[in-house]
């Protein structure tokens, strides 16, 4: 009877460090798994945040005209009026004022322009359009009565 239950403990040792070995390596393979996923997602997220990044960077850009803008558009030209005025009309129903200007700008910022200059000036959110005499003042910067305003949508 000893000898058989000396023979029946020795079987469960053996199958108890069969089975400790073979979890063991079970382990260290999902170990090894878990480092290389977790990798995997360190490098998505960092490759994910720099795009989103270098998004958010190009957008400012565009705003603090940083950034070359090209391609389609429109183009609105804004004189003075050809019209001779009567002497007694007021002469300033006849030409281009900061007020009109404004107006426009405000028009094509509504309908979604993203990027608008006046005679090569670029507007931008603090950009300032407002008369002096017989000229407009663009970002402080003396232009005839003619504006020609480009803008891209």
């Amino acid at each position: 009877m000893l000898s058989v239950q000396f023979r029946t403990t020795e079987m469960e040792k053996t199958i108890r460090v069969e089975r400790v070995e073979d979890l063991s390596e079970r382990l260290k393979q999902v170990e090894n798994e878990k480092d290389r996923l977790s990798k995997k997602l360190d490098n998505m997220k960092e490759v994910g945040e720099n795009s989103a990044l270098k998004a958010e960077i190009s957008r400012l850009k565009t705003f603090a005209d940083l950034s070359n803008l090209a391609g389609e558009g429109i183009e609105i030209v804004l004189d003075d009026s050809k019209i001779v005025s009567k002497p007694r009309d007021n002469s300033n129903l006849y030409i281009i004022h900061d007020e009109d200007l404004l107006r426009v700008l405000n028009e094509l910022r509504a309908a979604g322009a993203e990027a608008i200059s006046v005679n090569d000036q670029r507007i931008l959110a603090m950009s300032e359009a407002r008369c002096a005499g017989p000229t407009v003042l663009i970002n402080n910067m003396r232009e005839n009565c003619k504006c020609k305003l480009n803008t891209s949508v």
